[in-house]
């Protein structure tokens, strides 16, 4: 697969190391690692015709691209996956399939970060866009999740197109 390719070729460059040595495994959850450098990690996302490679040694990370102008109509977007702080959110915006989407790869670049995908329930934590719309603020709803220190950055390109990382920190 060409994006396997191109990870090694980026994690390679990353640690200076040859692409032939760059080894990937999983974690039980599915969650990829480097084998010789447990400190770097790395997250994988796509969308239609679009694919995003994140590269960290400050802590583990998840990233998220979703395309606002997927198939699904306003009122098919599944705003109920949301918690309730995020839903309110989400319908005082202008523009609620941005504001939605904008939640929602912050939500997945979390999940991914923490390295348990979908298997952690979406209620159990909200993110919430700051004023400055590139960040967020994140509130555990679980004790699990109390005390996980998070940075997050949010892109969104002319075409609608979001992209957000999450470090734990």
């Amino acid at each position: 697969m060409r994006d396997d390719m191109t990870l090694k070729l980026l994690l390679a460059k990353y640690i200076g190391q040859s692409i032939e040595k760059i080894k990937i495994k999983r974690t039980v959850l599915g969650k990829p690692f480097l084998v010789s450098h447990p400190k770097i990690h790395f997250s994988v996302s796509h969308t239609r015709n679009f694919s995003c490679i994140a590269i960290s040694s400050m802590g583990e990370i998840g990233v998220d691209i979703e395309n606002e102008e997927s198939s699904l109509k306003d009122q098919d977007l599944p705003f109920t996956a949301l918690s309730r702080n995020e839903q309110s959110f989400c319908l005082t915006q202008p523009n609620k399939r941005r504001a939605f989407f904008s939640i929602w790869t912050a939500k997945e670049a979390f999940l991914k970060a923490i390295g348990c995908g979908l298997s952690t329930p979406l209620s159990d934590f909200s993110v919430l866009p700051l004023p400055n719309d590139q960040s967020y603020h994140f509130i555990p709803h679980t004790a699990a999740l109390e005390s996980i220190q998070t940075t997050f950055k949010h892109y969104l390109t002319e075409d609608g197109v979001h992209i957000t990382y999450c470090i734990l920190t």
